[in-house]
């Protein structure tokens, strides 16, 4: 059985040993942005709602981890808050909610008190061998003993041309590792301390109305968090799949 699935045709990934559904990136209240913009669409909450519904029933899941971002502005609107509360007690219906903060999640704990979620800091979690973290920050070092990390903030995606010069964005996942002594170096670790085999595996933003990084463009990673700009992430063996599951390949 594989460590961690990728659902298939949807940024969503599942654990089967800790039968837990695994998000990133929903970024609840973006639409008030887009209005300030002069772009109009209808709340999104019920939309978002209703596919981690759908998906954690698929799966099977008793849990549901967030990788940080569950709301879109640093500082929120009540009827953003609101909104986020509903979401987080709809969902609670069916899943146990925990939630890695990330750097949009400002005052989450407070919009969130009484809802009975589990909320870690920006450092993220370790459970067993998994280790969950946002990624605009450094992961906690107990993460550093772990053999799969999932993290988000990335929002991976590569832009395809096509042959009349239009341009088109899609999702993707990446895989790839941590460089162990880099990660020793920047924690101070003893030479001898063992680590685990930090597979690294970055999600698609949850919700679709997100730019991201376009990996196929190494430069666009360097602002996306302290592992890309210190050079912790082996670039040099970062696999890219679309949502469907096919492996992308692209010249170095």
């Amino acid at each position: 059985m594989s460590k961690v699935k990728f659902l298939l045709r949807e940024p969503a990934a599942y654990v089967p040993k800790e039968k837990a559904l695994v998000i990133s990136d929903l970024h609840l209240g973006i639409e008030l942005e887009l209005k300030r913009r002069g772009v109009r669409i209808p709340p999104l909450r019920e939309k978002l709602e209703s596919r981690v519904k759908e998906l954690a029933r698929r799966a099977s899941a008793k849990r549901l981890i967030i990788l940080g971002d569950l709301k879109h502005e640093i500082g929120s609107s009540k009827l953003v808050e609101r909104e986020i509360v509903s979401f987080v007690e709809n969902v609670s219906e069916l899943v146990d909610v925990t939630l890695v903060q990330g750097n949009h999640d400002g005052k989450i704990k407070e919009i969130l008190t009484g809802t009975g979620i589990r909320i870690f800091g920006s450092g993220g979690f370790k459970k067993r061998e998994f280790g969950f973290f946002h990624g605009h920050a450094w992961p906690s070092p107990e993460l550093l003993s772990c053999d799969w990390l999932l993290m988000g903030h990335v929002h991976p995606t590569i832009e395809i041309v096509d042959e009349f010069g239009m341009r088109f964005k899609e999702q993707v996942w990446v895989k790839s590792r941590l460089i162990k002594g880099k990660l020793v170096k920047k924690y101070s670790l003893e030479e001898d301390r063992k680590l685990g085999r930090l597979n690294l595996i970055i999600l698609p933003s949850f919700n679709t109305l997100l730019g991201g990084a376009n990996v196929l463009k190494r430069e666009e990673l360097l602002s996306f968090g302290p592992l890309f700009k210190n050079g912790v992430v082996d670039l040099e063996k970062m696999e890219i799949y679309g949502l469907d599951g096919v492996p992308i390949f692209f010249e170095k």
